[in-house]
C-alpha cells in the first residue's frame, strides 16, 4: 500500500494536511487583476487553462480547487464551461504559465515536470484528444452584479480526490475550455492543486 493511501485513511482532511507539509500549490496570474480570455467556440484543442504533468514527471498531482469569476469584456453570448482531465500530457504551445506559489509561503517551489498555463497573452494549443469530464455549467453572460447573474465558477473535489499520475510514457491533464459566440469570456482564476513524490501512488 502506498504512503498516499496511508494518508488517506489516517487523515480527514488530506488536503489540509498536504498543505501543512508544504506540497500544495496555488496558480494564478501575474498580476492581481490579470484576466485570461476563453474562445469563441469550444475545441478540445483550445482549452482556457491547462496543467500539464510530463511523463517523465517524478511528482503526480491532485487537483484542489479552481476558481474562476466573469471580469473584463462581458463575452458575446451564454457561456460554456467544461473541465476534463486526462491520461496524457495534452500541453503542446502557447498560452503563458502562470505564477505559482506553495500554499504554506515557506514550502518549497513547484516540481519540475509540472506546470500550468493560461490565455493571458495567447492562445494555448493543446492535442485534440478527450479525456472525461469532470464539471461542467452554462453561465449567462455578465459582468455586473447588478442583474444577479452568477459569476463565479467554484470547484472542490466532491466524493473523492482525482489523481494525476505519470508512468514514463504518458503523462496527465488537467484542463478547463470556457467559450462563448462571437466574443471570448474573460476570467480572474485561481486553481490549486497537491503535487506528491510519485513514489507515493504505489
Amino acid at each position: 500500500m502506498g504512503r498516499i493511501h496511508s494518508i488517506l485513511q489516517k487523515y480527514a482532511d488530506p488536503l489540509g494536511w498536504l498543505a501543512a507539509e508544504g506540497m500544495v500549490y496555488r496558480f494564478s496570474g501575474s498580476a492581481l487583476n490579470t484576466v485570461a480570455t476563453g474562445a469563441t467556440s469550444f475545441a478540445t484543442t483550445s482549452p482556457t487553462f491547462l496543467l500539464n504533468v510530463a511523463a517523465s514527471a517524478e511528482v503526480a498531482v491532485i487537483p484542489a480547487e479552481m476558481r474562476l469569476f466573469q471580469a473584463g469584456t462581458v463575452a458575446g453570448g451564454a457561456i460554456t464551461y467544461l473541465m476534463e482531465m486526462d491520461n496524457a500530457a495534452r500541453y503542446t504551445s502557447g498560452g503563458t504559465a502562470m505564477t505559482v506559489q506553495n500554499a504554506k509561503t515557506t514550502g518549497p517551489a513547484l516540481p519540475s515536470g509540472v506546470a500550468m498555463y493560461s490565455t493571458v497573452s495567447s492562445a494555448i494549443v493543446a492535442t485534440n484528444a478527450v479525456g472525461i469530464q469532470m464539471d461542467a455549467a452554462l453561465l449567462g453572460q455578465d459582468v455586473s452584479p447588478a442583474e444577479g447573474a452568477v459569476q463565479t465558477i467554484s470547484w472542490e473535489p466532491k466524493a473523492g480526490l482525482d489523481f494525476l499520475v505519470p508512468n514514463g510514457t504518458v503523462g496527465a491533464s488537467w484542463l478547463v475550455n470556457t467559450s462563448a459566440g462571437v466574443t471570448g469570456p474573460t476570467w480572474h482564476f485561481n486553481f490549486k492543486a497537491a503535487v506528491v513524490p510519485l513514489a507515493w501512488m504505489t
